[in-house]
């Protein structure tokens, strides 16, 4: 084989290299719940609601059913936050820890995300009015 014929050919692999990694990134991320079957295996840590904790007031269950059917995006990774933008905190165990962040309606940043380590991408949640309603009525609010 002539070493023109190589170049050529490392040069199409290349570029089939490079489109098929454009298509991956163009596809929007795909839409998940926050956490998905076997339960068996949930253990819920811990809820704050305006930094207090209020685990007890949950039913784990429940908890877990709603966190299930709550969908979420991949977003990426996200910045730092004030921690007085934060009015959900959940932290849970399910195949490795999950924090879930959701920020108050007037927060400086949009927190409302979940991911698992500040330096993997994390998950934009879909509808989180509805997942803080939801929370606010579990607990009796």
């Amino acid at each position: 084989m002539s070493i023109n014929k190589g170049i050529t050919i490392g040069i199409m692999l290349a570029c089939i290299a490079l489109v098929a990694i454009s298509i991956f990134f163009a596809i929007d991320p795909p839409v998940r719940p926050i956490i998905r079957e076997p339960f068996d295996y949930v253990q819920i840590d811990r809820v704050l609601h305006n930094g207090v904790d209020v685990t007890d007031r949950f039913d784990h269950d429940a908890l877990v059913e709603l966190l299930a059917s709550t969908m979420s995006q991949r977003a990426g990774v996200f910045g730092t936050f004030f921690i007085d933008d934060v009015l959900w905190e959940i932290n849970l165990h399910h195949g490795g820890l999950i924090h879930i962040l959701l920020s108050r309606p007037d927060a400086v940043q949009e927190l409302n995300y979940w991911y698992v380590s500040a330096d993997m991408p994390g998950y934009r949640i879909l509808e989180p009015q509805v997942l803080a309603d939801a929370l606010s009525q579990m607990m009796g609010e």
